[in-house]
């Protein structure tokens, strides 16, 4: 903390560079989480976010633009999540109320005579990524220095990889489009400072985020549509985000993306490329590429010369819906690259890279095997749940369309959950539904269970999760533990509990006090029972057990038909299905203690007894 400042008086003294220092008010007491924050850019799929005039389809743009082909290809720029900087030991901000200029290094600050030390964890986490990515990791690579002068470079120069990638040649599929955007090459590079306008002539630099290791995935220019370009970046977000590779909050900007689009005829060669930077939402990768393309289009069409289109770098106007030129944009030999002298290559072994991968398979996020190969992240995940509840990989066969989509459901509320620092695990959705059926493996690659899974799956999608929803609680904030609900389930199964009373039990336990059950506030693998309270306890206390009592069971059924004598003769002139409405005040009447089959047994003999005195 005493670098820091000292840097930072150091810094305020170099003249017009001022260094901004934000402002923190007294109020903010806690952190956004990432649902908070940016929870519609996982969960809300983008047709329902974007405005009615942004609600088209490729085959709407295709015909728009039926005589021309469009070229995007897309630089993906994802700030890994790891706790210290790429060459330096400071830690990065964990969120956006850090105050400015705490969180850099005389390093960071380009004071002369300091040299970088890498990282270690930021190589573990691109082996993460290229793995992901099917892309072949480079046995060797290296750190290359690349020139411009800008003041949130206070070096002068950007530590990438341009002559030797860490990985080259990998791919990702687009569900929706049904196509496969080729990658060109993932490199590890340093971030910059932010800048900030004051509103006079002086700008203002916060270095906390200068230093930040950076991944940039460089795609081909394989997308010929805005909305492939956008399917591209938010499949790009769930594949690093379900690895645990980087937190994709793209409004933070830890995920940022500069677009490349070009436009020509049939026969004609590839137009002139234009650069649309630091693009930070699935939304405006869309609306700006759709903006470039018209205005290409026009410039085009207007001055029938491909001189028309300069080679230039622009920003994005949203509230406009307009790109707005910035710079002419620079060629390789205007950056002049240059091995970084003191840095050495970064060698990589196939032992590295297994073990990086057992740690992926050890945590879930990763399956297979050397001979049939393997599936990582959101892929990985939906194929153990597949195993699991015995359905086929292509997800097609008769009557198992509901627990698709309920499988669907599940692993798009585990996407929401956090992302951990240097790869750690964060429990999720898909770990919960795991320990809810109990006897998973520890390395996910042997999968038992206790419970019929389709069973718990049922309960967790259809019963837990409307719950929360109706009480609009989030699911990571839910009190509810895997093992709470496993036990409501086996008293239902056993025939403990109604299946009406354990739906009862389980509100029951959504709306008590936290503090009214604090032995449930265990690790979830440590039983209930053995801490001194159980569901079944909570069974006895509340009086929900499923009656026995025949003479009840006849009391309560004759209530019902009291109740309902039109039921009864509707019943009698050969309306069975009405059976079911004096089932349910049977239900009501014993405030779900009483069997429903049992009950609909006793009716229909007690109605037959009525049809044979005449009554």
């Amino acid at each position: 903390m005493l670098v820091s400042r000292h840097v930072q008086r150091a810094l305020t003294c170099r003249g017009k560079t001022t260094i901004y220092c934000l402002k923190l008010s007294r109020n903010v007491t806690t952190v956004p989480t990432y649902n908070q924050f940016v929870s519609h850019d996982v969960l809300v799929p983008p047709r329902e976010r974007y405005p009615a005039e942004t609600r088209h389809n490729s085959t709407s743009t295709s015909q728009k633009w039926a005589d021309w082909n469009i070229v995007i290809g897309i630089e993906m720029h994802a700030q890994l999540k790891t706790r210290r900087k790429l060459f330096s030991d400071s830690l990065v901000p964990e969120h956006m109320f850090v105050e400015s200029n705490e969180r850099i290094t005389l390093f960071d600050a380009a004071f002369p005579g300091t040299l970088p030390t890498l990282n270690s964890n930021c190589i573990s986490l691109a082996i993460r990524a290229a793995l992901a990515l099917q892309a072949e990791i480079q046995s060797r690579s290296a750190f290359d220095r690349k020139h411009y002068f800008y003041g949130d470079l206070p070096v002068g120069y950007q530590i990438t990889q341009n002559y030797a990638p860490f990985a080259r040649n990998g791919h990702v599929n687009l569900p929706k489009s049904r196509k496969q955007v080729r990658i060109k090459q993932v490199q590890i590079e340093q971030d910059t400072a932010k800048s900030f306008s004051s509103g006079s002539e002086r700008t203002e630099y916060d270095l906390n985020r200068a230093g930040m290791a950076l991944l940039e995935i460089v795609s081909q220019p394989d997308m010929t549509s805005p909305e492939e370009a956008g399917e591209y970046v938010k499949t790009l977000q769930t594949i690093l985000r379900s690895v645990g590779v980087s937190d994709g909050m793209m409004e933070a900007g830890s995920l940022r993306c500069d677009v490349n689009v070009s436009i020509h005829r049939d026969g004609e060669p590839l137009g002139t490329r234009t650069e649309i930077k630091n693009l930070n939402s699935v939304r405006s990768v869309v609306l700006a590429t759709r903006a470039e393309v018209s205005r290409q289009i026009r410039l085009l069409t207007s001055t029938p010369s491909s001189q028309a289109i300069i080679q230039q770098t622009l920003t994005f106007d949203e509230d406009a819906v307009q790109v707005i030129p910035l710079r002419t944009k620079e060629g390789v030999e205007d950056y002049r690259y240059m091995p970084d002298p003191n840095l050495p290559n970064i060698l990589i072994g196939s032992k590295q890279v297994d073990e990086v991968r057992h740690n992926m398979i050890r945590q879930g996020i990763a399956i297979g095997n050397s001979k049939n190969g393997f599936k990582f992240g959101i892929d990985a995940i939906r194929d153990r749940l597949y195993r699991l509840l015995d359905i086929p990989n292509d997800g097609k066969s008769p009557g198992v369309d509901g627990i698709t989509r309920d499988i669907e459901i599940l692993m798009q509320l585990d996407a929401g959950k956090s992302v951990g620092w240097d790869g750690e695990a964060v429990s999720g959705a898909v770990e919960f539904f795991e320990n809810a059926i109990g006897g998973t493996g520890a390395d996910h690659t042997h999968l038992t269970s206790r419970r019929d899974p389709k069973t718990v799956l049922n309960w967790m999608i259809h019963e837990m999760l409307g719950q929360l929803a109706f009480r609009k609680v989030p699911f990571s904030q839910s009190r509810m533990t895997a093992q709470m609900l496993g036990e409501i389930i086996d008293a239902v199964e056993s025939g403990k509990i109604t299946s009406t009373n354990g739906k009862y039990l389980l509100r029951h336990l959504l709306d008590l006090k936290v503090t009214k059950i604090p032995r449930f506030r265990k690790i979830e693998a440590e039983s209930t029972a053995s801490s001194g309270f159980s569901i079944s306890d909570l069974i006895e206390e509340l009086g929900l057990s499923k009656s026995s009592s025949v003479p009840e069971l006849d009391s309560w059924c004759e209530q019902a038909m009291e109740e309902l004598p039109t039921a009864v003769q509707s019943v009698q002139s050969g309306k069975a299905s009405v059976i079911m409405a004096l089932v349910g005040r049977v239900m009501r009447i014993s405030k779900g203690k009483a069997d429903a089959v049992l009950a609909k047994e006793t009716l229909l003999r007690k109605i037959e007894d009525l049809d044979g005195t005449g009554t």
